[in-house]
């Protein structure tokens, strides 16, 4: 996974991404934002923005 030019460190949010997920046509993004973080597709292929992304898992600190 690689960091991109999307992360904020004065935010603490981080966002990951690879064109390697569940199938050939999708990626995943790994959006790191304090102590929630949020799994998503990566339409590859695409300018869809990441937000748009379908979510697949979300979690957070306890």
């Amino acid at each position: 996974m690689t960091a991109t030019s999307d992360s904020d460190a004065s935010t603490e949010k981080t966002i990951y991404t690879s064109d390697i997920g569940l199938d050939n046509t999708h990626g995943i993004i790994w959006q790191v934002n304090s102590d929630k973080a949020t799994l998503r597709n990566k339409t590859l292929g695409s300018n869809v923005a990441i937000e748009e992304e379908e979510v697949l898992f979300n979690c957070q600190k306890s």
